[in-house]
């Protein structure tokens, strides 16, 4: 992602093939990688501590191996790193708007007596 891409459009991606589909998103997502280890301080500690090198991401079957950031260290890399925890991998001034959550993430809690709902 060091030079800007030229990004199809989704009507594009849903038109290719599954094959296609999966080569442009598994280049999509190791330039991803590649652009936020390099720029984002909070993704390259991340990256660290799990003992993940970019360059091991082929592509989105490596998905499952990339560390997950759940909500509460969210709020504690906020804290830690303002203004926004070290995972912005563009200069601030490149940001149009920061969009600010009104309140905290609803999580339902599962009701007695009742078989739990996925959507």
């Amino acid at each position: 992602m060091s030079a800007r891409k030229s990004i199809p459009t989704i009507e594009i991606v849903e038109k290719m093939s599954r094959e296609e589909r999966r080569k442009y998103l598994d280049g999509r997502l190791r330039d991803l990688v590649a652009h936020a280890y390099k720029k984002a301080p909070a993704t390259k500690a991340r990256f660290d501590k799990a003992g993940i090198a970019p360059s091991r991401v082929s592509g989105i079957k490596d998905l499952e191996n990339l560390p997950i950031l759940r909500k509460d260290e969210l709020v504690d890399l906020y804290k830690a790193n303002p203004p926004l925890g070290g995972l912005v991998a563009v200069p601030m001034g490149d940001l149009e708007r920061v969009y600010v959550s009104p309140g905290p993430i609803y999580d339902p809690l599962p009701v007695f007596g009742l078989a739990p709902v996925i959507i």
